[in-house]
């Protein structure tokens, strides 16, 4: 997946999942709803976006039965908010809301980005800036942190913000961690709000350098389609990806 080949990992994530699910696999039952968002989100990538929202309400079924941590109603959460399912990703913070531990950092962060991320749904960016401020979440939430107050801070015209918090999170590595997704998509995100401030020899610049990134991946992807419609637009030549 680290390569855009998310056509060719679907079959190994549905067979994790299936194991996961008949017990073959061992682990703990949050494995199996890691994996099935794990698997929702490449599918999201893909724009199979139907098949991953069954995927997430599976996972939520069982978080709920299983009394999950909050930091999975987040992840789920997160995944609804990025798909326009607002009023899923309301009742996922909800139900987060009322299993946060008071005074546990991760709990309250969870709540806080989540928050976050559906005010931005909303498109509300200065209720989601409130929700995250400028403080610094748990490192494992970091990641998340910085990709909502990319997002709101460009919503909000507050590009350098934007732009910082942008660069920091492509700077970093989350290869195989919760927020990998937001971590791939920090450079395209930077394209992007270099085009909306109307620089464009950056803007090409950026789509580039993310096209040339996934010169090997699926030529289906959502964000590829995404960052060769915006080199097209600042004047680039289109890339295409080998696959």
């Amino acid at each position: 997946m680290y390569r855009g080949r998310y056509g060719a990992a679907q079959p190994h994530l549905e067979q994790v999942v299936e194991l996961r699910r008949r017990g073959v696999a061992g682990g703990a039952p949050s494995d199996l709803r890691a994996a099935l968002l794990l698997r929702a989100e490449a599918l999201i990538a893909m724009g199979a976006r139907g098949r991953a929202s069954e995927l997430i309400d599976e996972a939520m079924a069982l978080a709920v039965a299983g009394e999950a941590e909050p930091v999975e109603f987040l992840h789920a959460g997160h995944l609804m908010a990025r798909i326009g399912r607002v009023n899923g990703a309301r009742e996922t913070l909800r139900l987060l809301s009322a299993r946060v531990v008071p005074g546990r950092g991760e709990d309250e962060w969870a709540a806080r980005l989540l928050t976050a991320f559906v005010r931005l749904a909303e498109r509300a960016a200065p209720e989601a800036l409130a929700a995250i401020d400028a403080q610094t979440a748990p490192p494992d939430l970091e990641p998340l942190r910085l990709a909502a107050t990319a997002d709101a801070g460009a919503m909000s015209g507050q590009f350098d913000a934007a732009m910082a918090a942008a660069q920091r999170l492509a700077g970093e590595w989350h290869f195989a961690t919760a927020a990998q997704d937001e971590w791939l998509r920090a450079a395209l995100r930077l394209a992007r709000y270099a085009e909306i401030r109307g620089d464009l020899p950056a803007a090409r610049a950026a789509y580039r350098r993310y096209l040339d990134r996934w010169r090997d991946a699926d030529t289906f992807l959502v964000d590829l389609l995404t960052a060769q419609r915006g080199l097209a637009r600042t004047g680039g030549d289109t890339v295409t990806a080998a696959r």
